[in-house]
């Protein structure tokens, strides 16, 4: 979760030194950088997970980004890609996108409006701002 790029998962991946790999969309180059990246699990036969910790719009677009990849290995009985979700109350999380990612019987389900599927709250927004 803390590498960079398709260059930086690429040594991790050809040295076959993990079994997942967690890019966060947010810092690892976003979407596209990201379909790079999953195309390399996908070559090696390596789970993706993204790693999701921040604000209701990186969830947003990471479940957006979830949406675009197959199911992994590419097999007989391949598992659905999976989502690391935090539960943990944060105001930048739920509040931020109007609560409008929940988790329910162990399921998330991908916004389907506009863009990245949620609204954002600018009172949350103008609440957190720290004026100069």
């Amino acid at each position: 979760e803390n590498e960079f790029t398709k260059h930086g998962f690429r040594e991790w991946v050809a040295k076959r030194a993990v079994d997942i790999l967690q890019p966060d969309l947010c810092s690892a180059g976003g979407f596209t950088e990201c379909r790079k990246i999953a195309a390399l699990t996908q070559a090696w036969h390596i789970t993706l997970i993204p790693h999701v910790w921040g604000s209701g719009i990186g969830l947003a677009a990471s479940l957006q980004f979830l949406a675009t990849i197959p199911p992994t290995p590419l097999a007989l009985r391949p598992i659905e890609p999976l989502l690391e979700y935090d539960q943990s109350s944060h105001p930048f999380r739920q509040d931020l996108i109007f609560g409008a990612i929940r988790m329910e019987d162990g399921m998330v389900q991908i916004p389907a409006g506009p863009g990245l599927g949620v609204d954002i709250n600018r009172d949350v927004i103008e609440r957190y701002e720290k004026k100069p």
